[in-house]
């Protein structure tokens, strides 16, 4: 059965639940928020960053799984993971080719991949987040 509104209430979810997994990376930066009022940009811009993450790459991805039936949480959890680790890669590649010298020495490795854990989990949460509320209870729609 179609129904005209289905395009439009699937459009209001993935908003929704894109805003909401973008405020995972944005409550763990409100902390510097509190000791230093003047760093109250940071969460916004957090939020605003991972949302934009959330609709270009987070929903075109969701739509292509559901399209082909491979839309579960353990996929919305992986590609959260990656899509969250894809600023840093991209920052650390700019800054490696930038600046080319020994960064072993200076724990240069260590650092990284503690960025790509910390962004990796916050991407888990915000695809496990996004992937509940866009899929929501299937039964109650039909």
């Amino acid at each position: 059965m179609y129904r005209p509104y289905s395009r439009f209430g699937l459009l209001v979810k993935a908003l929704a639940g894109a805003s909401i997994a973008a405020s995972w990376p944005g409550m763990l930066a409100l902390t510097m928020a509190f000791y230093a009022p003047r760093l109250l940009l940071v969460p916004l811009t957090t939020f605003a960053i991972a949302f934009g993450h959330a609709l270009v790459l987070g929903l075109p991805l969701y739509l292509l799984l559901d399209r082909r039936g491979w839309a579960n949480g353990w996929l919305a959890a992986l590609a959260g993971a990656c899509i969250g680790m894809v600023p840093v890669l991209i920052f650390t590649t700019i800054d490696h080719f930038q600046y080319p010298s020994d960064r072993y020495a200076a724990g240069w490795l260590t650092q990284v991949s503690g960025a790509l854990w910390l962004f990796g989990f916050l991407g888990l949460c915000g695809g496990l987040t996004f992937f509940a509320i866009v899929s929501g209870d299937r039964a109650a729609e039909e």
